[in-house]
């Protein structure tokens, strides 16, 4: 399904979103705000949270999912794409740990990233991370 972030920004720039199943943090977003009535947020502060800070550099991330959710119990016939915000493919590595699928990449722009999953050469899901 979808992930919906609800929350009132301060200003314009870079927020962190966190998507949890379980209490266990499974992903991280970038959300950008860009909106006329708000106004670009100040220096980053590391004394004040409330002001948004953009990452001078671009860090791995990592998304995951259960594997039983796919409703599949080998891992060896899923493959994964990933499509940045442009709807380009980036590279992205899928590993399993336990029931969980991770997969990590390095985002190319702020939005939302799309991930396609194959069982044996055959679409079966799209997940927005």
């Amino acid at each position: 399904g979808n992930v919906c972030i609800t929350f009132t920004p301060l200003y314009n720039g870079v927020y962190t979103g966190e998507i949890y199943i379980d209490k266990s943090k499974i992903a991280e977003v970038p959300i950008e705000v860009n909106r006329p009535d708000l106004q670009n947020a100040p220096e980053p502060s590391p004394n004040d949270p409330s002001v948004p800070y953009k990452p001078k550099e671009v860090k791995p991330m990592q998304a995951g999912f259960p594997l039983s959710a796919l409703g599949i119990d080998d891992p060896s016939r899923l493959k994964i794409t990933l499509l940045d915000p442009t709807k380009t493919e980036i590279p992205v590595t899928l590993t399993v740990k336990g029931d969980n699928v991770v997969l990590e990449f390095k985002p190319t722009y702020f939005g939302t990233y799309i991930g396609q999953i194959f069982v044996y050469g055959t679409k079966i899901a799209e997940i927005p991370i």
